[in-house]
Parts: structure tokens; sequence; C-alpha cells
């Protein structure tokens, strides 16, 4: 293909997405519009999603790096983490066998106001 031929191809490539491009922008500032948004309220928005997420990532670096063990938990500890006893698997054939009339419900009518 010649150059003028791809001249010609990029001119009119130009001029069908022209209109197009107009009309999608146009179409955006309306969009802002009607629902009250402008560029300095999404970049406010931007700016505080930003924030937010660099306090995120930061609490994150904060954690200990090592797994928590319950098993090296003392008592004595003064810190907040609470050893919790391992999990027991309820199988279906338990479920089965107690059924709903075991479990209890307050009764909502006597409760303290």
């Amino acid at each position: 293909m010649s150059e003028m031929e791809k001249n010609k191809n990029m001119l009119n490539l130009k001029t069908f997405l022209s209109p197009k491009i107009t009309k999608a922008t146009k179409q955006l500032k309306n969009h802002w519009v009607l629902h009250g948004l402008n560029f300095r309220a999404l970049s406010d928005i931007n700016l505080l999603f930003d924030k937010k997420m660099s306090d995120i990532d930061k609490r994150i670096d904060a954690l200990p790096k090592a797994p928590f063990n319950p098993q090296e938990v003392s008592s004595s500890s003064s810190s907040s983490m609470v050893a919790l006893p391992p999990m027991t698997m309820v199988t279906t054939e338990v479920l089965a066998r107690t059924g709903t009339k075991d479990i209890m419900q307050p009764d909502v009518n006597n409760m303290d106001p």
C-alpha cells in the first residue's frame, strides 16, 4: 500500500472517529452533570481512595509476619489475643440427630428493654 493510500485511510479513520469521540465526550460531561459529579469531585474521591488504600497497606505491613499459634499464648500474657479451643467438625449425621427442637431461642417478648 502506498504512502498516499495510507494517509487517505488514516484521514478517513480520523474523520470517522472524530464525531464519535465528540459525542462520547458530551455524553460523559452530561453524565457528570446529571449525577452531580465534576472533575474536581472525582479527583477528590480519587485522592481519598488513595489515602485509604495507603492506610490499609500500612496496617497490613504493621501486622506481625509470624503465623499465629494459639498454643504459645500464655494466660499471663498482656496482649489482647485470646487462645481459642480447636474447632470441632459437625457432620450432617449429628445435625440430623439433633434436630431443631434442641435449639434454644430466647423469648423475644420477655426481654428487658
